[in-house]
């Protein structure tokens, strides 16, 4: 939870990314603006829809490294799109 400048988005929630070596990443988000405390709910996590849907992405994904072995990754569930982001994710 936390405060934000300005928010819009059209992301269809909740959000799922596969990014390979059998990880997945799944956020639920809300959004409010209209009182004090308004994101005080408790979003549940979103299940997992491992079904392969045909399409495929270029993946990297490596834990507790900052470098990783590029391969392809077969998208699930409602997973449409590629996209590229970079970060660090420690365990």
């Amino acid at each position: 939870k936390q405060c934000l400048n300005t928010y819009t988005s059209d992301i269809k929630v909740p959000i799922s990314f596969t990014v390979g070596n059998d990880k997945y990443l799944r956020i639920n988000t809300t959004q409010c603006n209209d009182a004090d405390n308004c994101n005080s709910a408790v979003l549940g996590v979103p299940t997992v829809n491992a079904t392969k849907n045909g399409l495929q992405c270029p993946t990297c994904f490596a834990l507790n490294f900052t470098a990783c072995n590029s391969s392809v990754t077969p998208c699930t569930g409602d997973e449409t799109y590629c996209m590229d982001f970079t970060g660090f994710l420690y365990q």
